[in-house]
């Protein structure tokens, strides 16, 4: 399908080393060159601060993935961000704030209300479960 190949080559994008871009690449090996230097350094402080960016550089790559991830299975659709959370605690094993979901959110109802929520085909939940797999942890792979 279009959609899946648009969103793997999106997805490489950002895991291709191009020294024009500060992709998600170019911030993982200056975050591991950040760790290399504050271990040369002797500086304990250094070092764990240095490995707590690098940590925090990787859940950010997976928020991103996981969110992009949606966006391909929900692309206009009508839904609500707790249906949308709910599917990706079953699909992912984690999901997104709802600040970030803020796109589903429908300013024409109230908390309360319905959404006309489909559940997404299996082969688009298949397909969304094996990319995270895949690409999940592809920074520490570089």
């Amino acid at each position: 399908m279009a959609k899946w190949a648009k969103a793997i080559e999106a997805i490489n994008g950002h895991l291709a080393a191009n020294p024009l871009r500060n992709n998600y690449c170019a911030m993982e090996l200056a975050a591991r060159e950040a760790v290399r230097k504050a271990a040369d350094s002797g500086d304990e402080t250094a070092l764990r601060q240095a490995m707590g960016e690098a940590s925090g550089l990787r859940r950010r790559w997976r928020q991103a993935l996981v969110l992009h991830l949606t966006q391909c299975v929900f692309l206009n659709a009508s839904t609500s961000r707790f249906k949308i959370r709910d599917w990706q605690r079953r699909t992912f094993g984690q999901s997104l704030s709802s600040g970030l979901l803020k796109a589903y959110a429908k300013t024409d109802r109230s908390g309360g209300g319905r959404s006309g929520f489909a559940e997404p085909s299996a082969e688009d939940a298949a397909k969304a479960k094996e990319l995270f797999g895949k690409y999940k942890d592809a920074l520490r792979r570089l």
